[in-house]
């Protein structure tokens, strides 16, 4: 083998191996905008529902022919939570729509479960913050003579759910305050007793609004309330 075999052979070597990295690192970077492409469409599909809701000022009260290409693995929680289980896409993943009341109008923000960041659409937020629980003052229902119940959609005497969920319980200003953390979408929901008012916080950021009336000892309540 002469001096330029040798070259050419070390030249092919070396596309070779170039092409092997750009091929290793190009792979999971190609495969993660597929899914995130896919899951892009699936939450298309949702938009439909959340418009629908907004349009009825927050009444759910269609029926699955008045929805068009709505997936039929969404599911929709008492608190208006809009979910869609993606599992066909990355194993034990979901999107969800979580609605807030703001000043009269319904402001919803998506959260990826099970997905990495890398694998999120820019419109959600990845729940791949570390998760924290609410360990302090739990509150049990059954031993509460004076029941803390809320209004919802209209419909009085609502009781969240304390015995999945874990809750807890805080007198603020002369009222009743009830701390619930949904771990599944790694959120807290603050509701007011005998109120339709409901905060959601979400554990990227648990700032209560400076707006919002007594925000500081609502914020120390949710302080408190965290490991």
């Amino acid at each position: 083998m002469d001096t330029r075999e040798k070259v050419s052979l070390v030249e092919l070597i070396t596309v070779i191996a170039l092409a092997t990295v750009l091929i290793s690192i190009t792979m999971p970077i190609y495969a993660n905008h597929r899914v995130r492409n896919r899951i892009l469409l699936e939450l298309e599909k949702l938009k439909s529902i959340s418009q629908y809701v907004t349009n009825e000022s927050g009444t759910i009260n269609y029926s699955l022919e008045d929805l068009k290409n709505i997936p039929s693995s969404f599911h929709i929680d008492d608190n208006g939570v809009i979910a869609l289980n993606t599992n066909n896409i990355v194993a034990s993943s979901s999107i969800s729509l979580v609605p807030t009341l703001t000043s009269g109008a319904i402001i919803w923000k998506c959260i990826s479960i099970g997905l990495a960041q890398s694998q999120t659409p820019e419109p959600c937020v990845s729940d791949s913050t570390p998760k924290k629980n609410l360990v302090k003052s739990l509150y049990d229902p059954a031993k509460d003579p004076d029941t803390f119940t809320f209004i919802q959609s209209g419909e009085v005497g609502l009781k969240a759910n304390c015995i999945t969920y874990k809750c807890t319980i805080a007198e603020i200003k002369g009222k009743r305050w009830l701390a619930q953390y949904i771990d599944q979408l790694n959120i807290i929901q603050l509701y007011k007793e005998d109120s339709d008012y409901l905060i959601n916080l979400y554990t990227d950021n648990l700032t209560i609004d400076p707006s919002i009336v007594n925000s500081e000892l609502l914020q120390q309540f949710v302080d408190e309330s965290m490991l």
